[in-house]
């Protein structure tokens, strides 16, 4: 794995250094530690706040999204459906929340790695056809030939804008179309290309539901950090990240046209060459008749509950493991078409877990078995990691039913 530089609002940062002195106390006479140390005291905290809260509201989604495939009157579906949307929005707004707080202190940081760019933005706008479909919204999308195979940026945060700004746009009408066209400017061996992308929506508009109140927070952040009216927190945070890319994100609204919206990201990307071209993506089987053995590692009894429950209609056997340990131990005498692995888990964490897993295969000790992290962590950083691990893919929680179901289809093995 190449040593990635990592790129803040204030520049390069430095590896992160973890405090074991977390009220920032020093040895010297029970002086406060310095602002440094302080900032990095603070940022492993706002990384566990946003954990924690990821994972409470998981099990919270996945138990509406059960409740509303059971026998409900018009009445009571409105209501589950109103839980969670607003479940969601609060899992937005306070994951923002918590980036803009890591941006004010200098910490938010954007990876540099190689993706590709057409992959990334296909597997985005397929997620965000299903969401579209659920609230009768068509999604068109425009991809321009000439995008470069392979870039060097940050592809999770380029898929954070697209989904903000496309949840916002969709927040804006009450049902219609919603057209995402692509634009790529540049040569595949120039220093950077341009990558554009416009967001119009189409149909009757609509004003906003939950116009936030900020007046408390006038002076408590810098004025490029603030909370956008009517679009809160999540859309400043993905004008913050269109600038930490050379670009920008800009909004345009006429209530009166049959456009009410439009929403212009202008992003910069590093074009490279890719000796392989694209990358080769099963296709997702819609159906999948295998007897699949699963293993669970996940420490959360109400997750473990929420996974088998979701799955429970498919040929599946799902075995658990309550910690990185128990995984280890039980892939170690059983084979399993797939491992679904939890990276904060007591006694062992699910890095340290893949990483033997890994070593015990190299050895020649256990079969080879596709290991997809399940995670509340919604960081760069925790993706990087999962990989460098040995993971074969990340999937961020909350989980969605199908979801679930889709990524075990594409990556289990058998």
């Amino acid at each position: 794995m190449q040593n990635d530089t990592q790129l803040t609002n204030s520049g390069v940062s430095k590896s992160p250094v973890i405090s074991k002195n977390p009220d920032g106390i020093g040895a010297n006479g029970g002086q406060p530690a310095d602002p440094e140390s302080r900032s990095k005291i603070d940022d492993r905290l706002l990384l566990r706040m946003n954990h924690e809260i990821r994972t409470a509201v998981n099990a919270t989604l996945g138990m509406t999204e059960l409740l509303l495939e059971s026998s409900l009157t018009r009445q009571q579906s409105s209501r589950v459906n109103e839980i969670r949307r607003s479940t969601d929005q609060l899992l937005a707004q306070t994951s923002a929340i918590l980036d803009l707080a890591r941006a004010e202190a200098g910490s938010l940081v954007l990876q540099k790695r190689r993706f590709f760019p057409r992959e990334t933005l296909r597997q985005t706008i397929e997620l965000l056809s299903i969401l579209a479909s659920h609230c009768g919204i068509v999604l068109q999308t425009t991809l321009p030939s000439n995008l470069p195979p392979m870039a060097m940026g940050d592809p999770s945060r380029i898929t954070e804008i697209l989904i903000t700004v496309v949840r916002a746009a969709m927040n804006r009408i009450d049902g219609g179309d919603i057209s995402i066209k692509v634009e790529s400017a540049g040569e595949t061996h120039a220093e950077s290309s341009r990558l554009g992308l416009t967001v119009a929506a189409t149909g009757p508009y609509l004003i906003s539901r939950n116009p936030p109140d900020i007046s408390a927070l006038d002076g408590a952040l810098d004025e490029d950090l603030k909370p956008e009216d009517h679009y809160g927190f999540p859309m400043t945070l993905a004008k913050h990240l269109a600038r930490l890319m050379d670009g920008h994100l800009e909004i345009e609204e006429n209530p009166d046209s049959d456009t009410p919206v439009r929403f212009l990201i202008n992003l910069t990307i590093r074009p490279m060459d890719s000796p392989h071209g694209q990358p080769q993506i099963n296709p997702i089987v819609r159906t999948d008749p295998r007897p699949l053995k699963i293993l669970l590692a996940e420490d959360s009894v109400h997750n473990q509950m929420l996974i088998r429950t979701f799955v429970k209609d498919e040929p599946w056997e799902i075995e658990t493991a309550a910690n990185g340990r128990i995984a280890v131990e039980k892939a170690a005498v059983e084979f399993y078409n797939l491992i679904l692995m939890d990276l904060d888990m007591p006694e062992m964490d699910g890095y340290n877990a893949t990483r033997q897993i890994r070593t015990a295969e190299c050895a020649g000790q256990v079969l080879g078995v596709p290991i997809v992290a399940l995670t509340a962590h919604s960081e760069t950083e925790a993706f990087v990691k999962s990989f460098e691990a040995g993971c074969t893919a990340h999937v961020t929680k909350p989980l969605s039913k199908a979801g679930l179901i889709e990524t075990i289809r594409r990556y289990a093995i058998g």
